[in-house]
């Protein structure tokens, strides 16, 4: 029976020896890189710091808050920010971006933070006070959390907590892994002998979503393999539908779509305004809620909140759900519950609104995490001579002896592309794989060692 007994039985305690066995075997270490990204990381530190004392004329400590609530409230008097907890002036990471985008120009979130950033930035005319702290503070964090305790360290070996989160999430630490930045994950690699075999699922809490809603438009978009944030930026925009809904950006069927739109890709502002907002809506936001870089983007609140209203307008049958759950939650409080697919159980312990933002949330992330626990134990227990290696909310990495990853592979990307039954429909989780060798692999095509763990 599907229910928190069967989360508990069939994913929590087999996972137990298969973290064991990953935490004993550890993750290599590859110096090499650590080493290189420690030098990059200590001369953005070095130029923050040299900026920072520039803009102000005397010496400031970019890590001590008093000098810099002093600098930036009082002398500069922007708008003061107030840490929630302590309700003192603040200079963490969302007061510092509040600011940058209060003096612009306005950020954005999906450009590196990097030095040739920040000093467009600067021509821009950026403060340089804020630049070097957002560029100080990201490489402080990097340093601290990633690539200083791995300094020397040829093998480490992180900690899996699974009971941690509400939503079920692993919190992994020592180091952090989780939150990895996808350009730093080769600090770590395989052992001598084994590559990695690895995947990333795509979309896959949307897909979630789509069949708990029983949302026809999500269910004829993924059932087609249709670009969804095209497909909503035209609902959002008004602009005609593309003749090749699958791929928009490439085909030559949609030349002339590309032109009378003026479409700039993957990238185009519509499209990544369209993912934003339907990733903040389907973690509860509402269509008056600010969307991350939208000024960037061009997009006016007013403008805002209509796209995001014609959304939801556009897939009824997904408002429809929202409006269930939030009545669901109002019925029930103080004792509102959320379940996942599964039976994962949460209880939703926190004022109206938010209960209703994590009713929302819950199915889809602890929905998510049920199939990244299922599927771990499944290929432990169906795949000779591997082991888990490591993994992210939507990718795992698999210690495969290099002689056996060609009969490997296909075996777990069947697992990891089964078939599930959501809510009564038939959900199949497209994912990438690949395989990552050592950096000091020589054998071609990795096939050369046959080794055992």
């Amino acid at each position: 029976m599907i229910g928190p007994k069967h989360v508990y039985e069939s994913q929590l305690l087999p996972l137990i020896p298969i973290l064991v066995e990953t935490h004993n075997i550890g993750l290599a270490t590859n110096q090499t890189r650590i080493g290189e990204l420690t030098s990059v990381h200590r001369s953005r530190q070095r130029y923050a710091i040299e900026l920072a004392q520039a803009a102000c004329g005397y010496p400031v400590n970019l890590a001590s808050n008093p000098q810099l609530a002093c600098y930036l409230y009082d002398e500069l008097g922007l708008p003061a920010q107030l840490d929630k907890a302590t309700k003192k002036l603040s200079i963490g990471a969302a007061a510092i971006a509040i600011l940058r985008d209060h003096v612009g120009p306005v950020v954005d979130p999906d450009a590196p933070t990097t030095v040739e950033y920040i000093k467009q930035r600067l021509l821009d005319g950026a403060d340089p006070l804020l630049e070097a702290r957002a560029l100080y503070a990201e490489s402080a964090q990097l340093l601290s959390h990633y690539l200083v305790p791995l300094e020397g360290v040829e093998i480490v070996r992180p900690n899996h907590a699974l009971h941690a989160q509400a939503s079920g999430r692993w919190s992994t630490t020592d180091p952090p892994l989780q939150q990895l930045p996808h350009d730093m994950r080769d600090i770590i690699q395989p052992h001598p002998g084994y590559c990695w075999v690895y995947w990333d699922w795509d979309q896959i809490e949307l897909r979630i979503l789509a069949a708990l809603s029983n949302s026809r438009f999500l269910l004829e978009v993924f059932g087609n393999g249709w670009d969804l944030h095209t497909l909503t930026a035209c609902q959002m925009f008004n602009l005609p539908t593309p003749p090749d809904k699958t791929d928009p950006h490439g085909a030559l069927t949609c030349e002339a779509w590309r032109v009378q739109v003026g479409w700039q890709g993957k990238d185009d502002p519509r499209r990544v305004f369209a993912k934003r907002g339907r990733y903040k809506l389907n973690y509860g936001g509402e269509p008056n809620s600010i969307i991350p870089g939208e000024s960037t983007l061009g997009i006016k609140p007013a403008e805002r909140e209509r796209a995001l209203t014609s959304m939801l307008m556009a897939d009824p049958d997904l408002a429809s759900w929202r409006r269930r759950i939030a009545a669901e939650v109002i019925r029930t409080q103080p004792n509102a519950i959320s379940h996942t697919f599964q039976g994962r159980r949460r209880a939703l312990m926190s004022f109206k609104d938010e209960q209703v933002r994590q009713a929302y949330n819950h199915p889809m992330q602890g929905g998510n995490t049920d199939i990244f626990n299922s599927t771990i134990v499944e290929i432990k227990q169906r795949v000779p001579n591997v082991a888990f290696a490591w993994g992210m909310h939507d990718s795992q990495y698999w210690h495969c002896p290099l002689g056996r990853a060609d009969t490997a592979e296909p075996q777990i990307a069947a697992i990891a592309q089964k078939e599930l039954t959501i809510n009564g429909h038939a959900v199949t989780i497209p994912a990438k794989l690949g395989r990552k060798y050592r950096a000091d692999d020589t054998t071609t095509g990795g096939r050369a060692v046959d080794a055992a763990i």
